[in-house]
């Protein structure tokens, strides 16, 4: 190996050990939607407005006759920032009917979705918990958590997992990625939508949904794993 090509890996090993490898947030959209029916469909929606704290619940209920309700919360506790993006979240969606005539719904949503630069190659540990129930009704808008990380300039999933109600009810992940500098995606959302039927069997008059997710994006500290393989291989060739 020629001495000048070996002084430009030592020297970008010195780069990546020296300057601390960031997440740049370029983008957010982070939101908690409810609704619900019979009565007179109540939504609530909140947004987080930058790139701050966001914790909100949106909570919806609805009341008709002859005891029929719809009661529908969707939860978000997340933050961005430069070592590390995190959120917790749940969408919960009840329905009942006691009637023979009404058809009650309700439908909550859970939405975590930056987007972001890295300006050096960078070693990304993601953990993460899906989990994905449905009980009695029908899910008329599904019950699902997914999860995915993509690279926003080759189009090409680096990570992505769905959980649901028809299985698998629960996903996890615990791997580290290591990424080339780039944009990057991350989103995860929680949705569940059930819906309360009439007359159908005893088991379809009540029907709930609940959508979880935990997830945790993280800067491995030191240099990344590929760059310290590459100054490896120079090293080598220049034995030889």
């Amino acid at each position: 190996m020629k001495p000048l090509v070996a002084l430009r890996v030592m020297a970008l090993v010195a780069v990546a050990a020296g300057a601390r490898a960031d997440i740049v947030p370029t983008a957010q959209d982070r939101s908690v939607f409810a609704s619900s029916s019979p009565g007179s469909s109540p939504q609530q929606t909140f947004t987080a407005p930058d790139f701050g704290p966001f914790d909100q619940t949106a909570h919806a209920q609805s009341f008709g006759p002859f005891n029929d309700n719809g009661n529908a919360t969707a939860v978000q506790n997340s933050t961005i920032g430069a070592l590390a993006l995190a959120a917790t979240g749940s969408a919960d969606a009840f329905a009942s009917v006691g009637s023979t005539s009404t058809v009650a719904t309700s439908s909550a949503r859970s939405t975590y979705q930056v987007d972001f630069a890295l300006l050096l190659p960078t070693d990304l540990r993601l953990v993460a918990h899906l989990t994905a129930a449905s009980l009695g009704g029908q899910a008329a808008s599904g019950s699902t958590t997914t999860l995915e990380l993509r690279d926003m300039i080759g189009q090409t999933v680096v990570a992505s997992g769905t959980a649901a109600y028809t299985g698998p009810t629960s996903v996890d992940f615990d791997a580290v990625y290591s990424l080339a500098p780039g944009s990057y995606r991350l989103r995860v959302v929680a949705l569940g939508g059930v819906q309360a039927l009439p007359l159908g069997p005893v088991n379809d008059r009540n029907a709930r949904a609940l959508d979880t997710y935990s997830v945790q994006l993280t800067v491995v500290p030191g240099p990344p794993a590929g760059v310290l393989l590459a100054f490896g291989l120079a090293l080598r060739r220049r034995r030889r």
